[in-house]
């Protein structure tokens, strides 16, 4: 991407804080696109834009105490939960922050329905004049996925937002990894199917499949299913499911199109076939604005009188297990997530959470800052044909590497070549010299940290990880890390009342950790139980296959709730809505997992550092397995 024009707008931009000083503020995001999406080119002047303006809230301490109250099975409040005008109104904008954004943003601006959000549509040149910056259009992705849109420098806002959704960051659509899925004939353990499930996990009966309850998958990335697959999946494989059980029942925010072969086809099967009887939702929606504008988009829907409808339970089965900053969200966009969660807890409606495929989250961190000279000292070359960012990461997983640059060399017939260069040992930082090809790039060797699948961290979710059955008992799961670990530093949230004790415990029985600083030490902990996350047949494309991860482990947990609430319904009870403080106080309706680890990735590959399983909460499945007939026992 040529650099003239963004200098020019970064100008731009100062000149006009200067001149606002006081009123507006400058919102930065992750903007180094180049290592990830390739370079990019300035926003056609009409191209079309859907920006999403929110703004800071009052109430959302009041609206998370009134959910840790009305979840705590000891206290005075326990089920009396909040209804959705009361949650609504106790965290509402504050009148002078609504006037401010729409006397800032004009008639541009659509106010949303949860009252602190507006929708912006606008060319690309009235946006770049509205944010007082410059937006690039980047191809990069597969095929199929559409150009993207991001703004090139900080964008300019109005002091009381908080963010500015499709502003900043990249589509998760580029990071996204292909599912461990393959024909079941080819695969002889390709053997669990709801049946198996029942029985393994003591699932006995059928819910009655009361009309005031349903549960819902919610699909980030907007990837649809195919409903003559779910009846193909119920005829072959759910054997007690009457009429209808097959049914998806309503969809929210994308409508329906028949899907082939998505990897949400299998999760919304175990959602519907391990307690076939509740009616199913499904709500889809596109992350191209970003992972956090999704969350939101889903979170003000549910939220929302008008379309939540009878949802209890509601299977998030995609999650973001990396630096959040890639995929557009800032610490204040998660803490807005955690606080519109809070507001389904407060109402008595549970969310369930996959805590991710990528074992222990061990990465790669501070890879995209890097120095405007180059080192300079005696180098390994390295000819990669590649990016600073893999240059980077090259320079992590050498034992000697200390610094890196990246460098462009020519060879004599004038064919360039990119190289990365390694360096060992003191080094010098020097500015890149006018007529010599160096790259604007470098920097020391970056850190190694570890990151738990988020927004299975926050306090208001219950996070499922995987396990391999082997014979009649459970271990960790072995062909993908089961997602464990601790809550982004970016929410800067203490560790949950209720699991205090049980991470004490971990940290106390002498195994061997990861090295200090590579995880958040004293924040929330996942995942909170485990189950089978390996070889669930399903159909697809009217062909049985065979797939793995946590995302159908939270289904089948979030079908396993559903089917809880149910019998409490039956019985003149609340529905269990926000679990945690309840299953942390029930653990013998758990079998303990103690066997195995979370150092590997989502395709097996060993990682450096990672998490091993122990007696008791783990950081790798949690308090253990669920035992359905106990937990049935316990809670309703």
């Amino acid at each position: 991407m040529g650099r003239a024009w963004l200098v020019a707008a970064a100008a731009t931009l100062a000149a006009g804080l200067a001149a606002d000083a006081g009123e507006f503020v400058a919102i930065d995001g992750f903007r180094d696109y180049e290592h990830f999406a390739g370079e990019g080119e300035p926003a056609e002047a009409g191209a079309p834009l859907s920006l999403t303006v929110v703004c800071e809230r009052s109430g959302a301490a009041a609206v998370a105490a009134a959910a840790r109250a009305v979840s705590d099975p000891g206290g005075a409040s326990y089920g009396r939960y909040w209804t959705l005008g009361e949650a609504a109104e106790a965290m509402r904008p504050s009148a002078a922050c609504v006037a401010s954004v729409e006397a800032w943003a004009g008639p541009a601006a659509a106010r949303l329905p949860d009252g602190s959000s507006w929708r912006l549509a606008l060319p690309a040149r009235a946006a770049e004049r509205l944010f007082r910056t410059q937006f690039a259009r980047f191809a990069a992705g597969p095929a199929a996925a559409a150009p993207f849109h991001r703004a090139t420098t900080p964008v300019t806002v109005p002091r009381c937002v908080t963010g500015v959704l499709g502003a900043h960051g990249l589509p998760p659509h580029l990071f996204k990894q292909a599912p461990r899925r393959r024909p079941a004939a080819s695969l002889q353990d390709a053997s669990v199917d709801p049946s198996f499930l029942q029985q393994f996990y003591s699932v006995t009966g059928q819910p009655a499949g009361l009309a005031n309850q349903s549960r819902a998958l919610v699909e980030i990335g907007g990837a649809q299913i195919d409903q003559a697959d779910v009846t193909r999946f119920f005829s072959q494989l759910v054997p007690t499911s009457k009429p209808g059980d097959d049914v998806v029942a309503r969809y929210q925010g994308l409508p329906y199109v028949p899907g082939n072969g998505s990897i949400s086809q299998s999760e919304i099967e175990y959602l519907m076939g391990v307690a076939p009887g509740v009616a199913t939702e499904m709500w889809l929606y596109p992350s191209d604005g970003g992972f956090c504008s999704s969350l939101l988009a889903w979170l003000a829907d549910a939220n929302n009188a008008s379309k939540s409808g009878n949802v209890s339970v509601f299977a998030l089965t995609g999650g973001w297990q990396g630096d959040p900053s890639l995929v557009g969200c800032t610490a204040a966009l998660m803490e807005r997530v955690d606080e519109d969660l809070s507001k389904l807890a407060s109402r008595g409606i549970t969310v369930v959470a996959a805590s991710g495929d990528d074992g222990s989250g061990a990465q790669v961190s501070g890879c995209a800052a890097g120095s405007s000279g180059y080192w300079d000292g005696s180098a390994t070359t390295v000819t990669i044909g590649s990016t600073a960012y893999a240059c980077c990461q090259l320079c992590a997983t050498n034992a000697v590497c200390t610094h890196w640059t990246m460098n462009t060399s020519y060879s004599n017939d004038s064919t360039p070549s990119v190289e990365c260069m390694l360096f060992e040992g003191n080094v010098t930082e020097k500015a890149a010299p006018a007529g010599v090809p160096w790259f604007p790039v470098s920097g020391k060797a970056p850190a190694m940290a570890m990151y738990a699948a988020w927004p299975a961290t926050s306090e208001f979710v219950t996070a499922v990880g995987a396990t391999s059955i082997e014979g009649s008992s459970e271990v960790a799961s072995s062909s993908f890390g089961s997602g464990g670990g601790f809550a982004p530093k970016e929410l800067n949230a203490t560790r949950p009342q209720w699991q205090v004790s049980a991470v004490r415990t971990y940290f106390s029985l002498g195994f061997p950790l990861p090295p200090q600083g590579t995880y958040p030490a004293l924040t929330r902990g996942i995942p909170d139980l485990a189950l089978a996350g390996n070889n669930y047949l399903f159909v697809s494309d009217s062909t049985t296959l065979s797939t793995s991860g946590t995302a159908v482990a939270a289904a089948v947990f979030a079908s396993m709730v559903s089917f809880l609430n149910d019998l409490r319904l039956q019985r003149g009870k609340p529905v269990l809505g926000f679990l945690n403080p309840s299953l942390y106080n029930h653990t013998s309706a758990f079998t303990d997992i103690t066997l195995g680890d979370n150092r590997r990735d989502s395709f097996g590959n060993l990682l450096p550092i990672g998490w091993l399983a122990a007696p008791g909460w783990d950081p790798v499945t949690g308090l253990g397995s669920p035992i359905f007939s106990e937990l049935a026992k316990s809670l309703t």
